[in-house]
């Protein structure tokens, strides 16, 4: 669910008129894999984009069922940090994915 609130993100920081077609959320991304400790720290990370963005109103159930799912289990998380990324950029290509065919299909129309 935190890969789907980042895609989430990088959908509205996504400028299709811009040369640079940069996503800045990827960039909280340790893309040599995440550790529980940095879990912990792009879970912040992640809500305070969703406030900067001014989105947080509409991913705050998917956020929060997030939330409850890593608290009910941090203290037992037992993924390393290599299948942390794995997971989080599987929620991520799906939203993202998502986005690009829905836009596909507004130009077909």
């Amino acid at each position: 669910l935190l890969g789907t609130v980042i895609g989430e993100i990088g959908n509205v920081q996504y400028d299709p008129n811009s040369d640079s077609k940069n996503k800045p959320i990827l960039n909280k991304i340790n893309w040599n894999g995440i550790d529980k400790s940095k879990l912990i720290r792009l879970t912040k990370d992640v809500f305070t984009k969703l406030n900067q963005e001014k989105i947080r109103h509409y991913n705050e159930v998917t956020f929060g069922e997030m939330k409850k799912i890593l608290d009910k289990n941090i203290d037992t998380w037992s993924m390393n940090k290599d299948e942390n990324l794995f997971y989080i950029l599987s929620g991520y290509s799906y939203v993202t994915t998502k986005a690009i065919l829905k836009g596909a299909k507004k130009n077909v129309e």
